[in-house]
């Protein structure tokens, strides 16, 4: 499933997908050469920081891949627009992810591209 990625470093980065907030586990993928690719857990079924918990199932999230992107750290101008997700899969706790770690939680996690030439965009890759 994670085939086409390369070996991953992982980021911690907050970002807002639809206007809403996500905490995501970045991990980023390969010189930077050809694509900037990314990845993270999106949801969880983990209590967040409001005592909830969300049901993985029937959460949709085909809006997001079709108009959705990346933001930087809750910014909703236009120049923090950083990137846009090409997927979104249901990760089972145990399944092995893109960095080679082994899953601690179920939950969604997506893939996606960071943009070249976006001062913000370009300021994450190398973080």
């Amino acid at each position: 499933m994670f085939a086409h990625l390369p070996s991953y470093q992982p980021l911690n980065r907050r970002h807002i997908v639809q206007r809403e907030i996500v905490h995501a586990t970045l991990a980023k993928g390969g010189d930077g050469a050809d694509e900037r690719r990314i990845g993270g857990f999106v949801t969880t079924d983990k209590l967040d920081q409001q005592g909830e918990r969300l049901v993985q199932e029937g959460l949709d999230f085909e809006p997001f891949l079709k108009r959705g992107h990346f933001n930087d750290n809750h910014d909703k101008a236009t120049a923090a627009i950083i990137g846009e997700p090409d997927s979104v899969v249901l990760v089972e706790k145990g399944s092995k992810l893109p960095n080679g770690r082994v899953a601690d939680k179920r939950g969604h996690y997506v893939e996606g591209r960071l943009y070249k030439g976006t001062r913000r965009a370009d300021d994450m890759w190398e973080l």
